[in-house]
């Protein structure tokens, strides 16, 4: 596995990003934002591996601490759309462009769904029936930081204006919970029902 970093030779925009087997010499990126960036400014490209690995464990825990030191998803020197996880195929801290799904462009614009479409959607939304807390993990490090029973402790250790929901569901930033020092810590985690 490689963990690669990609630099456009005119622009400076840069593209992080892994591939599970072959080299980087006929292949320049898959990130939706890259590809664009490419078609309009060619493929003029400095390729560097970063990491090349066969540890699954390293490789995932590497492409994560690589995304979240260099904030890939924030950054505008970066292309990338969501944090490299490596092996996982996770779209963590996915960022839609801003006009992403809003009003007519939603495919579900002006749609109504039957009483029993929405009992379904309801049951399938992800909390789980009989769940009364959270349990939230660095993804990272793997360590569990606690199980949390409602909004005010979310907000007492830190995850400010989050809702236990919209944290379950994998909504809330990977920019990390706010410090005793008022400083954000940089870092991602994913939160699961428990009762």
């Amino acid at each position: 596995m490689i963990l690669y970093q990609m630099t456009h030779n005119t622009t400076g925009l840069q593209y992080l990003g892994m591939r599970e087997e072959g080299n980087l010499d006929d292949y320049n990126g898959s990130g939706k934002y890259w590809k664009l960036h490419l078609e309009e400014y060619g493929d003029n490209l400095t390729k560097e591996i970063l990491l090349e690995s066969d540890d699954v464990e390293l490789f995932d825990f590497a492409c994560l601490e690589a995304s979240l030191h260099h904030d890939v998803v924030e950054s505008k020197a970066w292309a990338n759309a969501c944090y490299e996880t490596g092996t996982t195929g996770s779209n963590l801290g996915y960022k839609h462009a801003p006009d992403y799904h809003k009003g007519a462009s939603n495919p579900m614009y002006g749609q109504t769904q039957s009483p029993e479409i929405r009992e379904r959607m309801s049951a399938n939304s992800g909390r789980r029936k009989g769940a009364k807390a959270l349990e939230i993990t660095h993804i990272a490090t793997g360590q569990i930081l606690g199980i949390f029973k409602g909004k005010e402790e979310l907000v007492k250790a830190g995850f400010q204006g989050s809702d236990p929901h919209s944290v379950a569901k994998g909504r809330f930033k990977s920019c990390g919970r706010k410090l005793p020092d008022g400083t954000r810590e940089k870092a991602a985690y994913t939160a699961k029902y428990v009762n």
